[in-house]
């Protein structure tokens, strides 16, 4: 289900961005149509890459 939700970027580098705040481990956020979200919206996954930072 998605939830609108308040995050902070730090930069990008390549295909990357760096979240460093706003995401708790293991959520995934929406990097296309979510303009389109509303919250509690079922969503369906099409593809999940995640690395971690620390």
């Amino acid at each position: 289900m998605s939830k609108k939700r308040t995050t902070k970027t730090a930069s990008a580098i390549k295909h990357e961005i760096i979240i460093p705040s706003g995401l708790k481990p293991g959520e995934i956020i929406a990097i296309t149509g979510n303009a389109h979200l509303h919250d509690n919206q079922k969503v369906r996954l099409k593809e999940v890459t995640t690395k971690e930072y620390n």
